[in-house]
């Protein structure tokens, strides 16, 4: 039996991508260097600039900054211990199982989240992002992409509704 297509579904939920073993390590390659990496040379210069005098600007607080840069040492060890010199260093970087459940699924999410107007950001067009995919979030806007999503979230309250009153017959 197929399952019943909600409104604006095929918008929302474009076909998955399926990501080339390429184009995964690509991937964590970025996401290694945006998020992991970056993330602790952005820490040491704040902990240089800060014993060097200059003051820590908000939200940031001296201990905040100095517990950042003790964290990014920390992460670095870390990777560099997981890191047996044969394999690509990359890996060092990356948690694999929480890498390929975030982005690789992320591929075939629906979307939901900032490019359709939705309190949180879409790990969809995230993970599109990561890959260096076109976008599939096709509409003009997040006006458009909030009106789609609301279609598409009344339309599966109205069919679940029926199906309990299915079942209560």
């Amino acid at each position: 039996m197929n399952r019943r297509k909600y409104k604006n579904e095929d918008i929302l939920n474009p076909p998955a991508y399926q990501a080339t073993e390429n184009e995964i390590k690509l991937a964590k390659a970025r996401y290694a260097m945006e998020n992991n990496i970056w993330e602790m040379i952005h820490s040491l210069i704040q902990y240089h600039e800060l014993k060097n005098g200059k003051e820590p600007s908000f939200p940031y607080t001296e201990k905040i900054i100095e517990d950042n840069a003790k964290g990014a040492i920390e992460k670095w060890n870390k990777a560099m211990n997981k890191w047996d010199g044969e394999d690509d260093i990359i890996e060092a970087f990356v948690n694999n199982e929480w890498f390929q459940m975030c982005y690789v699924s992320g591929l075939s999410e629906i979307h939901s989240g900032d490019c359709t107007a939705f309190p949180s950001s879409c790990q969809r067009c995230h993970s599109e992002e990561l890959f260096r995919i076109p976008n599939t979030a096709t509409w003009k806007g997040k006006h458009e992409g909030h009106r789609l999503w609301a279609e598409f979230s009344a339309d599966m309250d109205q069919h679940r509704k029926e199906e309990e009153g299915k079942n209560n017959e």
